[in-house]
């Protein structure tokens, strides 16, 4: 039985929120010994973020099996997009933990954190590929329906997907500038980045939200490609 629309919404609320004080901890400005606080912070906002899109992969490949076979790819590649961005931040901020992030990857001139980077990179593109992959879906409902309750959740929807995608990009400038040296503003980045995922995941909530007002086939095409859309 698919999730309701309202809960994986609600976890994606909950794992964008969680990521604004992690990357806040991460700013110059922050307690020289947040540093575990941070990595906690973004451990379990990741972690929730993995479990919705895991929900959603799952009710997308059931619908697909046994309710609506010939919906469009999209919904199955988007909770997959999602799922391993989800796995790939929950690595990544497991490799920035304090205790090992400074240690040297064998013979290497990589860190452990260096590393965890190219892990949060991977991760920012599977995010970006899932949010585009959505994009086309999500602007025909806003091409098709001019008013009324299915007008207002594609306009929502629209607005959390394009929130994700500015916030998916503000996490990979911020990884490049972190590496480049510049950390300051790589951790600028991602906490501004934070905040664009906290107001996408908002106006997907309000988007499934009115998931109730479309027919059953509707509801589940844009709960797949447009709230399953984020996380560096």
């Amino acid at each position: 039985m698919p999730a309701p629309p309202l809960l994986t919404a609600g976890i994606y609320v909950i794992g964008t929120t969680l990521l604004f004080p992690g990357t806040i901890l991460l700013l110059p400005t922050a307690p020289a010994d947040a540093g575990t606080a941070a990595i906690a912070f973004l451990l379990a906002a990741c972690s929730c973020l993995t479990v919705a899109a895991l929900i959603d992969l799952h009710d997308a490949v059931t619908a697909r099996a046994a309710v609506i076979p010939h919906l469009p790819m999209s919904t199955l590649i988007v909770p997959v997009c999602m799922l391993i961005g989800g796995v790939f931040f929950l690595a990544g901020s497991a490799l920035y933990w304090p205790a090992w992030a400074g240690e040297q990857l064998g013979s290497t001139a990589w860190t452990v954190a260096r590393f965890g980077t190219w892990v949060f990179r991977t991760g920012t593109c599977a995010y970006l590929t899932g949010s585009f992959v959505s994009l086309p879906g999500v602007l025909a409902e806003v091409k098709t329906h001019t008013r009324g309750d299915r007008a207002r959740n594609a306009q929502f929807a629209l607005g959390g997907v394009l929130s994700y995608i500015v916030g998916a990009a503000l996490y990979f400038g911020g990884g490049v500038l972190s590496e480049a040296s510049h950390p300051a503003p790589g951790a600028w980045a991602w906490a501004v980045g934070s905040g664009w995922f906290v107001l996408g995941a908002l106006l997907l909530l309000l988007a499934s939200a009115s998931a109730p007002v479309l027919d059953e086939e509707q509801a589940l095409l844009v709960a797949s490609t447009s709230k399953s859309t984020i996380s560096s």
